[in-house]
């Protein structure tokens, strides 16, 4: 496979057709998925523009939309005027730098965001998750990784799209917890006082698992499983500790002095609240 100098990731090999990968793209596709790819528009961040033009023509061929931003500011730009479902971020471009450009993402947009990064070190990781991102790949990296962590994040966030138009949710998807409630189709949840709190799709399965699975200690492993099932456990099971965080935060400061979600020293978490589908 062809290596990238700058990116240090791996590009489809040069004898491989635009018409026989858009073939493969199609077969490796379900209808549905196919049908609701080209629903999708990404974003793509890179500021090189070889890399960038590869980045979309590998998404483009797997049927999504395709916009590409080389600066922090052309994102904000596209995000201004038009429609996302998803941001490839790197956080190596020449304006700004890309915690902040994540920060203001989070912070102004529901769009999910996929952290790219050519840094080894878990610090830059795990500074990325901690304000929002909703999965995180480290240059180099394979294609068919990307376009597998894009299709996860997009299923996540697509779940949360549908069901949210839902007048009525399942028998047993909604529960309540400590006076909380949380719409676990609708993937909404309220605080006791009815206040409604954004969770990231990420935020939203890890809660899903936790009360699916009340007053049960459940390890990193397992918590890693529930969420990306079996795949890349080892940097999967730190970012546990990081998502816990992010959504035991968001529970406190509504509820303060209430340790909801707990650690067990050694073992892992526990949701410690009765849960009672409604």
């Amino acid at each position: 496979m062809a290596q990238s100098g700058k990116s240090g990731y791996q590009a489809p090999s040069n004898d491989r057709t635009t018409s026989d990968a858009k073939a493969m793209a199609e077969q490796r596709m379900s209808d549905t998925e196919a049908e609701q790819a080209k629903a999708a528009h990404i974003v793509v961040v890179e500021d090189d523009p070889g890399v960038a033009a590869t980045l979309a023509d590998v998404l483009r061929m797997e049927g999504y939309r395709i916009s590409t931003a080389a600066s922090g500011r052309e994102l904000k730009a596209i995000l201004a005027t038009t429609p996302v479902q998803l941001i490839s971020l790197d956080l190596g471009l020449p304006d700004e730098d890309g915690i902040e450009i994540a920060r203001f993402i989070y912070a102004n947009y529901d769009t999910p965001f996929i952290m790219v990064t050519g840094k080894v070190g878990k610090a830059s990781r795990i500074a990325g998750l901690e304000i929002g991102a909703d999965d995180y790949i480290v240059k180099p990296f394979d294609m068919d990784e990307l376009v597998a962590r894009v299709r996860a994040v997009l299923r996540r966030s697509r779940r949360a799209v549908v069901a949210d138009v839902k007048q009525s949710s399942p028998r047993g998807a909604y529960v309540t917890f400590d006076g909380w409630q949380f719409d676990i189709a609708g993937r909404r949840l309220q605080t006791p006082g009815r206040e409604p709190v954004y969770l990231t799709s990420s935020e939203q399965d890890l809660l899903t698992v936790f009360v699916r699975n009340p007053r049960k200690v459940l390890s990193r492993a397992q918590i890693a499983v529930g969420l990306r099932g079996e795949g890349d456990q080892e940097n999967a099971e730190r970012s546990v500790d990081v998502l816990v965080g992010r959504l035991r935060r968001k529970l406190e400061r509504y509820d303060v002095g209430r340790e909801i979600i707990k650690t067990v020293r050694g073992e892992g978490y526990i949701l410690s609240s009765e849960v009672t589908d409604v």
